[in-house]
């Protein structure tokens, strides 16, 4: 855990956390940041920093964690390679151990939501990229009827809702008599987002007036598990 004690913070937004970064980098750390996002967004325009680094709190455990908000920067995650080193696989199953035991899932559920771009080795660090990208203000009545559902789903890939928070999936077949699924977990959206063929299980909601399957809320998690396309 970062410690800040009697520390002026410089930053206000993770972004501009990373333009700094760019100009004059203020340790390693931050200088290697700053290249993985440019290199994402080819500008250093639509990303931040967050994280430790983002409040000059960095120690010498500290990682790299980055968010994109360009919708274009994170498609091109998908289509082209990563841009750094995967994780091996005692590193993914580390991780996955350490997510699910605060959520109370399997491991090996939780190990094959893993994706390269979503955390990797970068000069020399562990980096982690989440996407985060506006959308429209998100004003919805969630209604919480009783009940849990199970369904499998067919999600396109690249959706821009599942992209922005909470994640919605909108386009996808299967899932039938729910006119949406809502992530509140972001753990899901790497995967959601690469698109596939997952089974779903989740709260039975009303939003707005329409069913939809609700998936992370603390009184029920339920889950979403990737499966063979």
């Amino acid at each position: 855990m970062p410690t800040v004690s009697g520390k002026t913070l410089i930053h206000y937004s993770s972004e501009e956390a990373l333009l700094e970064a760019a100009r004059r980098p203020w340790c390693r750390l931050a200088e290697a940041a700053a290249s993985l996002a440019c290199s994402i967004t080819r500008g250093c325009r639509g990303a931040g920093i967050t994280g430790s680094l983002l409040l000059e709190a960095q120690h010498a455990a500290s990682d790299i964690d980055i968010v994109i908000h360009s919708y274009t920067a994170a498609t091109s995650l998908l289509l082209e390679d990563p841009p750094g080193t995967p994780l091996q696989g005692s590193e993914v199953a580390a991780w996955a151990e350490r997510e699910a035991r605060s959520r109370g899932l399997p491991a090996s559920l939780v190990e094959r939501l893993y994706r390269p771009w979503a955390r990797m080795h970068y000069e020399g660090y562990t980096a982690s990229i989440s996407i985060q990208v506006p959308g429209e203000p998100w004003r919805r009545t969630i209604t919480y009827t009783g009940g849990r559902g199970r369904c499998i789903a067919r999600v396109e890939p690249m959706q821009r809702s599942v992209a922005s928070y909470p994640s919605i999936v909108e386009e996808y077949e299967g899932c039938d008599g729910y006119n949406a699924i809502i992530v509140l977990d972001g753990l899901y959206k790497p995967a959601l987002f690469e698109g596939g063929v997952f089974e779903v299980r989740g709260l039975h909601v009303v939003v707005d007036g329409e069913p939809a399957l609700l998936v992370g809320d603390r009184r029920e998690p339920g889950y979403i598990k990737p499966l063979a396309p």
